[in-house]
């Protein structure tokens, strides 16, 4: 299971934009929107996804973008990070979180997902950015978010897919001297 599939339903609606909606390890297979319980959200025409890279097999019509440079001449019912905030500076959430409240219609949710208390420091400057994410430095800029926290071997599907999972990632972190990811952070934060 994916972290799309942990959004309860009515969540996503209306006019959708997910930031950093692609992802290369998926560019060969099909992406997990699709594979979510979710997936008629992601085709409809009310979806716009964007990313600094978007995939090879764009199945979902991501569009090369900036979040801190995109200025889109509309606004949204919802809005989707998922394990993206972790990529961004934390001297840039301010300006990331002040526009995405700029773009988000009142009532609206804006659902962001990311490794929970990672102190792993990477040695790729386009991997993580921000280490250690918690409960006060999300709160510091979403006032009143519900904020839950999931064991991560949950997020991925049946048993012998965790198992699979679990172990080849398990010798990735080894070889890279990286701990073992335990836990995501899933906030929920809607618009007054």
């Amino acid at each position: 299971m994916f972290v799309y599939d942990l959004i309860p339903n009515g969540f996503i609606k209306g006019k959708i934009l997910e930031i950093s909606a692609g992802n290369e390890e998926w560019s060969s297979e099909f992406p997990p929107q699709l594979k979510s319980k979710h997936r008629d959200k992601f085709v409809s025409k009310n979806y716009l996804g964007i990313d600094l890279e978007p995939p090879r097999n764009n199945l979902l019509g991501i569009i090369k973008q900036d979040v801190l440079t995109y200025d889109p001449d509309t606004t949204f019912d919802t809005i989707l990070m998922i394990d993206v905030i972790e990529h961004i500076p934390f001297e840039k959430w301010k300006v990331v979180f002040g526009k995405i409240n700029s773009w988000l219609n009142p009532g609206g949710y804006l659902i962001l997902s990311t490794p929970y208390n990672e102190p792993y420091v990477s040695p790729h400057p386009w991997n993580h950015c921000v280490f250690e994410i918690n409960e006060k430095m999300i709160s510091t800029f979403l006032h009143n978010a519900d904020i839950k926290i999931y064991s991560h071997p949950y997020l991925l599907g049946t048993e012998e897919e965790n198992k699979i999972w679990a172990f080849f990632r398990h010798v990735k972190r080894r070889l890279k001297n990286h701990p073992f990811l335990k836990y995501k952070l899933v906030v929920f934060w809607q618009k007054n």
